[in-house]
């Protein structure tokens, strides 16, 4: 897919010893990276180009808490006390013209941040660092097999969500993203009905769903969105 003047998102597929990656990658110059929490933005919002799960939601609640979301998080500029969270050990940090992938040790220095630049920032597993597969091993065993998906800064400076088409091991999920040239990855929510979310490549596009069925209790989002 080529990318034109009003282009969000360049959606591509990688493959990687056979295996088929999607990789939708941010468009800085059109579009940033922000969030959404409680109620899920709209398909139909011609501004989001990427609408995906972000941390992990502690339990099933009918109602929304900001406790119910694993690890402090920040909309806006605004924090949210989120649950203790042991798997959380990096977090995404984004402002209109920034974006950071980083170790949960930098955490509070970057959550400051957030509140004064009015960004966002959210915590999850930390897979990839400066090149390197960081995985502690632990919640998910790396040799568990699912459709993974996580939320990247490339070498080249750039931002995309890379997510696979197919099963794979954790283990060759990440050393994949190491091939394609992944700096630093975090880990998106995944499962069954953790797992929707869409994206649009211009703002006149129409949402291509990346899987159909939605879990009413979906708790918090990364968006990427239209500057205009």
């Amino acid at each position: 897919q080529t990318k034109s003047a009003d282009t969000l998102v360049t959606v591509s597929k990688i493959s990687v010893q056979s295996t088929d990656f999607i990789k939708m990658q941010m468009n800085s110059d059109k579009a940033y990276i922000t969030m959404a929490d409680s109620v899920i933005p709209s398909e139909a919002d011609p501004t989001i180009g990427i609408c995906v799960e972000a941390a992990f939601t502690g339990e099933l609640l009918p109602e929304f808490k900001s406790s119910n979301v694993a690890g402090n998080y920040v909309i806006d500029g605004e924090l949210h006390k989120g649950y203790k969270c042991k798997a959380n050990t990096g977090f995404l940090y984004a402002d209109k013209s920034t974006f950071v992938i980083s170790s949960t040790q930098h955490c509070s220095k970057w959550i400051k941040k957030a509140q004064t630049s009015k960004g966002c920032l959210f915590q999850q597993m930390l897979l990839v660092n400066d090149g390197a597969n960081v995985y502690r091993g632990k919640p998910i065993k790396p040799g568990s097999s699912n459709i993974y998906r996580s939320a990247c800064v490339m070498k080249d400076g750039s931002f995309a969500v890379i997510q696979s088409k197919t099963a794979l091991p954790l283990a060759q999920f990440i050393n994949s993203l190491i091939a394609m040239g992944v700096k630093d990855a975090l880990y998106l929510d995944m499962g069954v009905g953790w797992n929707f979310g869409w994206y649009r490549t211009t703002t006149t596009s129409a949402p291509v769903r990346l899987f159909n069925y939605k879990s009413e209790y979906q708790t918090n989002w990364l968006v990427v969105k239209s500057r205009e």
